[in-house]
């Protein structure tokens, strides 16, 4: 007889939490659009250059920023005004016009990462015209916002680090390290107290889940990206008793995939 544990997470419930958020997040994407280029009107370029991500930095230089300023006039940078935006877990982009201040119109879009907490630029490029700067990271907004699928091994060690840290939290009867590990958009759906709730009886029962860490996950299918993009991952823990079942979404927040939903059962 299938005995049910504790659902969290569900994605249905993941999916319409997800959409939520979103609403809320795209002020802080043009917020950080708007921060980039106040840098760029100050003509400090090598704060602003200094201000975009990570990814952005290895792909383009800092010569070829300041040219990139130059060649599409957006130097003379005076204000901005947005007609589009949208967020998608950690990605973001913005799409309007910059107006200089000889009053030239330049038609931009731009890509953002929420990085250390921050909208940061990812790609920022002229739709008319204009130069993008050679070897950028990630040329298409499209493509930025559709994750490429993890290896076969990536989703192993992502299946047994959050396993890992589940069991850890259970045994422990405390979530913090657990929640410490889960996505951005998971941390503000819930909190450490709401996590130890949910699995109050789980705790409660001292089930030895110990058997998992020296036995390799059985996944039921091959993971893959759902219509919002999240990663799922079916799968159990085979045992003589009773397998442990489980079924993960992970969702890409850059660099990594993080942990967004978890239900698991005996079976």
């Amino acid at each position: 007889m299938k005995k049910l544990l504790s659902i969290l997470g569900g994605l249905l419930l993941v999916v319409a939490a997800i959409v939520g958020i979103v609403f809320s997040l795209t002020a802080g994407v043009t917020g950080g659009a708007d921060d980039f280029f106040k840098l760029v009107k100050s003509g400090d370029y090598k704060a602003a250059y200094q201000s975009t991500s990570k990814e952005f930095q290895k792909a383009t230089s800092e010569e070829q920023f300041n040219d990139f300023l130059n060649q599409t006039t957006m130097v003379k940078f005076d204000h901005a005004e947005w007609t589009s935006r949208s967020v998608q877990n950690n990605l973001g982009n913005v799409e309007g016009t910059v107006v200089t201040t000889d009053k030239a119109v330049v038609p931009v879009t731009m890509d953002l990462v929420n990085e250390d907490g921050k909208w940061k630029v990812l790609n920022l490029r002229p739709v008319v015209g204009g130069l993008q700067p050679e070897n950028s990271a990630i040329k298409d907004s499209k493509t930025a916002a559709k994750p490429d699928l993890p290896s076969d091994d990536e989703v192993n060690a992502l299946v047994t680090a959050s396993i890992n840290d589940f069991v850890e939290a259970v045994k422990a009867k405390d979530f913090n390290t657990f929640y410490g590990n889960v996505s951005e958009v998971w941390k503000t759906q819930t909190n450490v107290a709401e996590l130890e709730k949910a699995f109050e009886q789980l705790m409660d029962e001292k089930i030895d889940l110990g058997f998992v860490k020296t036995t390799k996950p059985v996944l039921n299918a091959k993971p893959e990206l759902d219509q919002d993009n999240i990663l799922v991952v079916d799968g159990m823990y085979p045992s003589k008793d009773a397998n442990f079942m489980f079924h993960m979404g992970y969702v890409y927040e850059h660099p990594k995939w993080k942990l967004i939903g978890i239900t698991v059962n005996f079976k």
